[in-house]
Formats: C-alpha cells, sequence, structure tokens
C-alpha cells in the first residue's frame, strides 16, 4: 500500500502524529525462541455465535487500507480474563513479486497474508470506540495465512473485494461460520500483550496469534473477477485493490498494508504448546503400550478412536515406544488413549522390545535396530572365524587320513617282540 505506509505520511512519519507508535508494547513482533515461554493455563478459545446463519449480513467496505468486514455483535470469545465481543475483520498482505504480507513473523518468517479478527471487552466498555484505548480494551485473533490449495471458506469474503476495489466502497456479504477462517488446532497459539499496528497504535491489544496457518491459494483472491480469473486470488489482492476512491484521477494502489516488526523490550510471549516436534499418543491394550508417534511421519495413517493425547518430544525422532507404561494414570487401564488395533500390532512387530526408540533413518529404519545389526556383525566376525578355522582344520585332518591308505602298520609284532624280551 504505497499510503500511508510507504509514501510521505508512511510508517516512519507515524510517531509524529501518533505518540503512540513510537513507544512500548508495539505490534507486530517477530516469534522467536529466545522470547517464548510455556504457560500450561493458556486454554483453547470458546467461541460463542460465530456460526452466522446466510439471512443475516455482514458489511464488507474499503477504508483505504484494507478491507474490512464488520461483524455481528452476537459475536464473541471467553476464556481470557473478559469475555471480548466481536468488532470487525480486515486483511494484510504483500505485492505482486512477494507474497509476504504477513504482520507477524515465526523465527524471521513472513508469510502470504494475515487475518485479524477484533473484538473489544464488552464487560467493561459500552463499545469499540471506549475500549480503544484502553490497556485492556481489545482482543485480537491472528490467523497467518500461506499458500496452498483453493480454500472454499475464505471465498466466501473474497468472492465479493470486486465490489470494494476503490475506497469507502461498500457490499453486503452473506452470513456465514467465521470460525470456518480459523485453523483446526485452535489450542495451539502464541499470547501477547501489544498494540494496534496501524495509527492510533494504542498498546491496547491481548494478541492470540494461532500457531498453525491456514492455507489460501494463489489464485483465489480475485477482487477483480473482469481482470482476473478465478486462478487469481492472491495476486487479485495485491493488484486490485485502490487507497483512492474511484473518481480520483491518480488512483493509488493498495499494497503491502503491514506494518514492520516492532522492538519487543523485553517482553514476554506465552504459548500454549510445547516446543519441539508433535507426537500422537495411542495404548495398545493387549500389551500395555503406548506408542508415541511422530505426526510429522505418522499422522495420515493414525486414527484416534477415543481422546487422543499431543505431547513433544525431541525432534527428530519419528516415533517412541513405552514397553509397560506406568504412571499415576495408567492409558492402558483408563482406555483413554486408543488407535486401531492393525496399526498397533504393525508397530509392535515393527519396534524392538526395549524402552524408547529412535528413528531417524530411511526407509523407516528403527535406530536401535540398527545399531543391534552392527553390534552383532562385529559380535559375530570373531565367532565365524573361529568356526570356519576349526572346519579347516577338520578338513584337514581328514585329507591327511586319505593319503595314508597305502601304508601298512604292524603294531602286533612290537608287541610280540616285547613279550619275548621279558621271558
Amino acid at each position: 500500500m504505497q499510503a500511508p505506509l510507504n509514501g510521505p505520511d508512511g510508517e516512519k512519519a507515524w510517531p509524529k502524529k501518533y505518540p503512540f507508535c513510537g513507544g512500548v508494547f508495539q505490534s507486530p513482533i517477530d516469534f522467536h525462541k529466545a522470547i517464548l515461554q510455556y504457560d500450561s493455563n493458556l486454554l483453547p478459545l470458546e467461541f460463542i455465535g460465530y456460526n452466522v446463519p446466510s439471512t443475516d449480513q455482514f458489511t464488507l467496505i474499503n477504508n483505504g487500507h484494507s478491507v474490512k468486514m464488520y461483524l455481528s455483535p452476537a459475536m464473541s470469545i471467553r476464556s481470557l480474563p473478559f469475555e471480548y465481543t466481536a468488532s470487525q475483520l480486515h486483511l494484510h498482505w504483500g505485492n505482486r513479486n512477494k507474497s509476504e504480507g504477513s504482520e507477524h513473523t515465526v523465527s524471521g518468517k513472513h508469510f502470504a497474508a494475515e487475518l485479524h479478527i477484533v473484538h473489544y471487552n464488552s464487560a467493561k466498555y459500552a463499545d469499540i470506540t471506549a475500549a480503544m484505548d484502553k490497556a485492556d480494551g481489545l482482543a485480537v485473533l491472528a490467523v497467518l495465512l500461506e499458500i496452498g490449495p483453493f480454500n472454499p471458506y475464505y471465498e466466501k469474503i473474497f468472492r465479493h473485494f470486486w465490489n470494494v476495489k476503490y475506497k469507502d466502497q461498500k457490499v453486503l456479504v452473506p452470513g456465514f461460520n467465521i470460525q470456518e477462517l480459523l485453523p483446526d488446532r485452535l489450542d495451539e497459539y502464541y499470547r501477547y500483550k501489544g498494540s494496534l499496528t496501524t495509527p492510533p497504535c494504542y498498546p491496547s491489544v491481548l494478541w492470540t496469534v494461532f500457531r498453525h496457518p491456514v492455507k489460501i491459494s494463489q489464485e483465489q483472491a480475485s477482487s477483480n473477477r473482469i481482470h482476473f480469473p478465478d486462478w487469481c486470488l492472491l495476486l487479485a489482492l495485491e493488484t486490485s485493490m485502490y487507497c483512492t476512491e474511484s473518481d480520483d484521477p491518480k488512483p493509488l494502489e493498495m499494497f503491502d498494508n503491514f506494518r514492520n516488526v516492532q522492538e519487543f523490550h523485553e517482553r514476554l510471549v506465552f504459548i500454549s504448546f510445547h516446543e519441539g516436534e508433535l507426537y500422537e499418543c495411542f495404548c495398545a491394550k493387549k500389551q500395555c503400550t503406548m506408542i508415541c508417534v511422530n505426526v510429522k511421519y505418522w499422522n495420515g495413517s493414525l486414527k484416534s478412536v477415543h481422546n487422543q493425547s499431543t505431547i513433544a518430544m525431541p525432534p527428530q525422532k519419528r516415533f517412541l515406544k513405552y514397553q509397560n507404561f506406568q504412571s499415576e494414570h495408567n492409558p492402558c487401564d483408563y482406555n483413554r488413549l486408543t488407535m486401531e488395533s492393525s496399526v498397533v500390532v504393525q508397530l509392535l512387530h515393527f519396534l524392538p522390545s526395549s524402552s524408547i526408540y529412535q528413528n531417524s533413518l530411511p526407509g523407516g529404519l528403527n535406530r536401535g535396530f540398527a545399531v543391534s545389526v552392527v553390534m552383532a556383525c562385529i559380535l559375530g566376525v570373531p565367532i565365524i572365524l573361529a568356526v570356519a578355522f576349526w572346519l579347516l582344520k577338520k578338513k584337514r585332518c581328514k585329507k591327511g587320513d586319505g593319503d595314508n591308505r597305502g601304508v601298512i602298520y604292524k603294531p602286533s609284532i612290537y608287541k610280540e617282540k616285547e613279550d619275548i624280551s621279558k621271558i
């Protein structure tokens, strides 16, 4: 977006007019290991009224720096310090040459775009205007968007972009389930206190940034369906939205409408998940064995019958097996963790019988098994050589017997002479 971010009144000039933009607790930020701290008290959010019937309508508007959709006041979220009522959602994106338009980054990585769903503290304030500048006033849900397959849920918004190409244009959007715009794993997220990412940059936002991105197609967000076919999604956002009104003689394209990452000033980001690779754990009831399978390698092969537990383990392990699993609440006794018996049998036959196994070898070979083979080879070489030496010696002895068949021995003659000498 050439204005206001990159123009004469761009981001660097914001603090002159909006002092908070140059202050502390600003957003967005980069999530990196040094600032992350696990918090077991972080719970999955509870969504109230997010499934809006199609008979209701949202208003979608181009406000000159993004596309914003006003939400139903019946929508709210809980499991936060207060109940927060939904106000609006909007998007941030990049440009046609570089689809890296997310505001938040993970270990320095930008995503293609970012969706924000803005809520205000309705337990304490009458509306979003009253709440906006208060320290506990706002709660924003952020969804990182990356390029992938066509997303039918986001299409419910994107198909209307053609009608809001220019500033102040509006269009009505039939209601739908806003929760469909969120990732599947709502229990894993980053949580921190920050600010609005546009002026006046009030440090009034409790951020919840979901860990897992949602995929949308490069071909989907077609705001200009006449000039762009159905396969031009994000490209259309990056090329066909304008900051200016339709009658402006010098239309200004809207792109790169994201704020740069801000200094963190020694804050902490709390996370609801353990760092490390994720494992799904299941119980084989007959052998009381818990098997934890790395979702990176096995998630598509496993089906959970009952409750499923996800734990974090050191990286580069494909699966772990706990024989005779013991704990205060044994999952084998309580049937808390289960999986299809056929898969259990396959894994039990596949894994050796010690306590923990690591697999990072190609072709599904178990590292413990590979080590066992190597040790067997090392210890087996002396045994094999000894057996070979014994067989070779025996063979030579037999060969010597065959060579002496033509010699006549007369032991009785010596015995006879011995007997005569004694007389």
